[in-house]
């Protein structure tokens, strides 16, 4: 007989808004939300919004670019098994339009991504065990397949520390893809998306590669990072 053991998680799906964002949240809040809560197995779903996005610059480094979308939905999981039950995937919509009633008329909303992770690591800033979350930095990777090992070990002894150092910086969250790429993502918690701007948070990001500590050095060439997107919460 086998045991299942229990995987947290979560899924992330985006959302665009277009200009009916207020009957969207609306929507989610009197009916989609409550019928994902009521599935046996989903411990939250919260709201967030966009505030910027970084991608890749030709020749290195990120470059800012707009948000889009802008409306993300997140549901944590107690077990990832959950995800793929008829009754989660009846509650989230198995397709990616999203057609609702605004104003007695059919409006059609796109889901643009539906992120679905497995938790393999909790690192938690335990002087800031009290303090609210208000923003989420959400960075993914792709590590080809024989450095895997190399970027654990690099998130896990180098990354995550630095950033935790850094004021504002609550809780990391590191997760595997169920599957599909991008197939690591970190979730940085942190009080507010102004937790970026810090000197000290600056001073990792704006550093040239020789500068970067040794299994960051050794890893940057065997990895691509497609998403690295800055959330606020919406209350």
């Amino acid at each position: 007989m086998s045991h299942h053991t229990a995987q947290p998680g979560f899924v992330m799906i985006a959302i665009d808004p277009g200009d009916d964002l207020a009957a969207l949240r609306q929507w989610c809040a009197t009916v989609r939300t409550p019928a994902v809560l009521a599935v046996p197995g989903v411990s939250s779903a919260t709201e967030w919004e966009v505030v910027v996005s970084f991608r890749n610059r030709e020749g290195g480094g990120k470059i800012a670019g707009p948000p889009y979308p802008g409306y993300i939905v997140r549901y944590e999981l107690e077990d990832i098994a959950v995800a793929h039950t008829d009754a989660f995937l009846d509650a989230v919509g198995r397709g990616f339009g999203l057609e609702i009633e605004v104003n007695g008329a059919p409006v059609v909303f796109d889901q643009f991504m539906r992120v679905t992770a497995v938790q393999i690591r909790d690192h938690v800033n335990p002087e800031a065990a009290t303090t609210p979350v208000g923003g989420m930095l959400v960075v993914s990777h792709s590590p080809e397949r024989e450095y895997i090992d190399l970027y654990n070990d690099w998130m896990d002894e180098e990354h995550v520390d630095e950033l935790m150092s850094c004021p504002g910086y609550l809780r990391t969250r590191r997760f595997k893809a169920v599957d599909g790429i991008p197939n690591f993502f970190a979730m940085y918690e942190i009080d507010s998306p102004d937790a970026l701007n810090s000197p000290r948070m600056l001073s990792f990001s704006t550093r040239r590669d020789d500068q970067k500590p040794p299994l960051h050095q050794k890893i940057a060439k065997h990895m691509v990072e497609s998403i690295c997107d800055v959330y606020q919460l919406l209350a």
